[in-house]
C-alpha cells in the first residue's frame, strides 16, 4: 500500500513550519542575548502561532495515515511500500522534515540556555536594587 497523496503537501508544510520555528527560536536567542527584551513578545506570540500550526498539520498528517490504515507505519516503512517515483518524491521530504527538526532541536536547547541565563541576570540585577524581592509566599 503506497503512503497517500494527500500526506505529501502535509509533509512539505510541517518542514516549513518547523523551519518558520526555528527562525523564531533563533530570533528570540539574539534578542534575549542581546538585551532586548522588548523584543521578546512578538516573537512569542508568532512562535505560539506557529505551534498552533503545527499541531494542527501533524494531526492532519495522523488522520490521513489513520484513513489508509498506515498510522503505526514508520517512515522507513512508508519509503518501502513506493515504487521509485514514490521515493523520489517522498525521501527528499521526509530528510527535510528530519533535519528541520534536528535543526529545530539544537536551536531550541540553545535559546533556552540563553533565556535561562539572561532571567538569572535579571534576576541577580533585581536583587542587588532593592527592588520587591518574590519568594514562594508572593
Amino acid at each position: 500500500m503506497r503512503a497517500p497523496a494527500e500526506l505529501l503537501p502535509v509533509l512539505v508544510r510541517l518542514a516549513d513550519v518547523l523551519k518558520r520555528l526555528n527562525r523564531a527560536e533563533e530570533e528570540k536567542a539574539a534578542a534575549a542575548s542581546q538585551g532586548h527584551h522588548q523584543l521578546l513578545d512578538p516573537i512569542l506570540t508568532e512562535e505560539q502561532a506557529l505551534i498552533l500550526e503545527l499541531r494542527g498539520l501533524e494531526q492532519r498528517r495522523l488522520s490521513v495515515l489513520k484513513a489508509a490504515g498506515l498510522e503505526q507505519a514508520t517512515v522507513s516503512q512508508l519509503l518501502e511500500q513506493e515504487d521509485n517515483e514514490g521515493k523520489e518524491r517522498l525521501s527528499p521530504v521526509f530528510e527535510e522534515l528530519t533535519q528541520a527538526a534536528g535543526r529545530l532541536r539544537e536551536t531550541k536547547e540553545s535559546a533556552d540556555r540563553i533565556l535561562n541565563v539572561r532571567l538569572r541576570q535579571i534576576q541577580h540585577i533585581s536583587g542587588l536594587s532593592g527592588g520587591p524581592h518574590y519568594d514562594e509566599y508572593g
